[in-house]
C-alpha cells in the first residue's frame, strides 16, 4: 500500500479551488502545462473505469506519471499504479492511500488522465470561450471534448471548434459528435440546418433570420439589402411573391400562325391548335374535312384528306365521298334487288346471255371526250394527251409551251438583254445590199409591164367576137375549147390591166 500525505502535495491543494468540487455525475478535473486529469463520480469496477477513460480519449490516472495525487473527496477511486493488478486511491480523513483492490470491486468512481491535449487557439484580439466537460476556463491546454467558440463583441460567433486528440476541429464536424456543433440541427455527414424562416450564418453552424424568407423564388443582395427576384415567366408581386405572367394576353404575336392558339401555363406558355385543326409536322393543319369523310381521313402531301378502302376511290366532284373502282373491262354490277343495279362511273350496264348484269367500260374517247389532241381510254375514264411542244391544261385543252427547250439542252439558255454592238463596216454593207435589191426589183417590174401591154395591143376585138359566135353557135372540139378558153382568159387579163 502506498501512503501519500497531504503535506507532500503542496501544489495540489490550492489547485482544488480552481475547479468545481460539487458532488454529482459531472466530472471535475484540472490541467497543467502538458496534461489534464478528471475525476468521474461513477460507481464501476476496474475494467469499466478503464473503458470509460478510453472512450473519452484518455486512460486511468497513472500515479507514477504524476508522482502525486490531487485533493479528492472521501471515497475509493480507481487509479493505475503498475501494469499488473488493480489499484485504488482511498481518501479518508486527512490522508490519501493507494492500495491494491480486487478488479471486480465496485468503487465510488475513477480518475482519468489525458496526455493528448489541445493548446489554446490564437485569439488575434478576439474572445475565445472554452467549455470542457467539467466546466472551467483560462487554461493553456485543454482535454479532448473541449469546445472553443471564437467571437467578436456584439456579433454572431465567428467559429466553433472541438478538441479531438491534439487538434481543434472546426464546426460543423461529424454529426455523431455533439450534433456536429450545429446550433439547430445536423444533416449527415456534417452539415448544419436551420428552421423554416431562418438561414445558415456564414460561420456554418449558427442560424439567423432569413432576409429572403418571404421570397417565393430567389433572393439577391444589392448593396446592404436583400431583394426578392423571380424566375423567367413570373413577375414580382406584393410581399415578395412571384406571380405568373400571362404571356398570351400580353403578347398577341405569340402563336399567331394559321390555326394556332396560345395557351398560358405556370411560368410559360405553349402553342396549340385551334378547333378543327390538328398538329401535322409541327404545323396546325385544317382537319375539318375529316368529320365528313365517308371512309378514312389521312395525311396526304402535308394536309388532311379523305381516303377510301381498297376497291374504292375518292369522287372527283366530292372529296368526302368514295365510289367503287373497277379495274377491268367488265365488272359485276352491284344489284341490291334483281330489278335495280348500279355501276361505277364510266361504266354502263349490260345484260349478258346468262341474264347476269355486268358493268362494261365506256370508251369516252368515242362518246364524250373532247381532247384537243389525243385521247386514251382507261377503265372508268379517259386521259387527254398533247403533242410535242404543248402542255395539258384543264383536262382537255392543250396549250403551246411558251418557252420550248432547245434541243439537246436540259435547261433554256438565258439571253443577254443588252443589244450586240455591230462593227461600222457591217452596217454600211447592209445598207448597200438593200439598196441594190430594191433597184433590181424596180427594173424587173418595168420589164414585165412592158411585155403585158405589148401583147394586149396585138389582139383584134372583132376576131374575139367572131370566135365567141362560133363557140356559141357551132359544135366545137375539145382542142378548140381549150384554145378558146386560153384566149378568153388572156383577154380578160388584158382588160383588167
Amino acid at each position: 500500500m502506498m501512503l501519500l500525505s497531504k503535506r507532500a502535495l503542496p501544489l495540489c491543494v490550492p489547485l482544488c479551488v480552481m475547479f468545481l468540487c460539487a458532488a454529482g455525475e459531472a466530472p471535475r478535473g484540472l490541467c497543467d502545462d502538458t496534461k489534464c486529469w478528471a475525476l468521474y463520480l461513477e460507481s464501476s469496477d476496474s475494467s469499466a473505469a478503464a473503458g470509460r477513460c478510453m472512450d473519452t480519449g484518455g486512460g486511468l490516472y497513472d500515479v507514477r506519471l504524476w508522482w502525486s495525487l490531487p485533493a479528492l473527496p472521501h471515497g475509493h477511486f480507481w487509479v493505475k499504479l503498475n501494469d499488473f493488478g488493480c489499484a485504488a486511491a482511498a481518501v479518508a480523513s486527512d490522508q490519501v492511500h493507494v492500495q491494491n483492490r480486487t478488479c471486480a470491486d465496485a468503487l465510488d468512481g475513477f480518475m482519468c488522465q489525458y496526455t493528448g491535449t489541445c493548446r489554446a487557439l490564437p485569439s488575434d484580439g478576439l474572445h475565445v470561450n472554452y467549455t470542457a466537460a467539467w466546466s472551467f476556463e483560462g487554461q493553456t491546454v485543454f482535454p479532448p471534448g473541449t469546445l472553443a467558440v471564437v467571437s467578436e463583441s456584439d456579433h454572431p460567433p465567428i467559429s466553433k471548434h472541438i478538441c479531438m486528440g491534439t487538434e481543434w476541429l472546426r464546426a460543423p464536424w461529424s454529426c455523431e459528435v455533439m450534433s456536429g456543433g450545429c446550433e439547430h440541427g445536423c444533416e449527415a455527414p456534417h452539415a448544419c440546418s436551420c428552421l423554416a424562416g431562418q438561414s445558415l450564418h456564414h460561420n456554418s453552424f449558427t442560424c439567423i433570420e432569413d432576409p429572403c424568407a418571404e421570397c417565393t423564388h430567389e433572393c439577391e443582395k444589392k448593396g446592404e439589402e436583400w431583394t426578392c427576384m423571380c424566375r423567367k415567366g413570373y413577375r414580382l408581386g406584393p410581399g415578395g411573391l412571384c406571380v405568373d405572367v400571362d404571356e398570351c394576353s400580353e403578347d398577341r404575336t405569340l402563336c399567331s400562325g394559321q390555326g394556332e392558339a396560345c395557351e398560358n401555363e405556370e411560368g410559360t406558355y405553349k402553342c396549340t391548335c385551334q378547333e378543327d385543326y390538328d398538329l401535322l409536322g409541327g404545323v396546325c393543319v385544317d382537319s375539318s374535312i375529316c368529320f365528313d369523310c365517308e371512309h378514312f381521313c389521312d395525311e396526304v402531301e402535308g394536309a388532311f384528306a379523305c381516303t377510301c378502302r381498297n376497291g374504292f376511290r375518292v369522287l372527283p366532284e366530292d372529296p368526302t365521298k368514295c365510289e367503287e373502282v373497277c379495274s377491268e373491262q367488265d365488272c359485276p354490277a352491284k344489284c341490291p334487288t334483281p330489278e335495280q343495279c348500279y355501276c361505277p362511273k364510266g361504266y354502263i350496264q349490260d345484260r349478258r346471255d346468262n341474264n347476269n348484269t355486268v358493268c362494261s367500260d365506256i370508251d369516252e374517247c368515242e362518246v364524250e371526250a373532247q381532247c384537243d389532241h389525243d385521247c386514251e381510254n382507261t377503265f372508268g375514264g379517259f386521259i387527254c394527251k398533247c403533242e410535242e411542244g404543248f402542255q395539258l391544261q384543264d383536262v382537255h385543252r392543250c396549250v403551246l409551251i411558251e418557252s420550248p427547250q432547245v434541243l439537246g439542252q436540259a435547261h433554256p439558255t438565258l439571253i443577254s438583254v443588252h443589244p450586240t454592238v455591230l462593227p461600222a463596216y457591217v452596217k454600211t454593207g447592209s445598207i448597200l445590199g438593200i439598196t441594190m435589191f430594191i433597184l433590181l426589183c424596180a427594173v424587173l417590174l418595168c420589164y414585165l409591164l412592158h411585155r403585158v401591154f405589148t401583147h394586149c395591143n396585138t389582139l383584134q376585138f372583132y376576131s374575139f367576137k367572131r370566135e365567141i359566135e362560133i363557140f356559141t353557135l357551132q359544135q366545137v372540139s375539145t382542142e378548140t375549147y381549150k384554145r378558146l378558153s386560153h384566149d378568153w382568159q388572156s383577154r380578160i387579163d388584158c382588160h383588167r390591166l
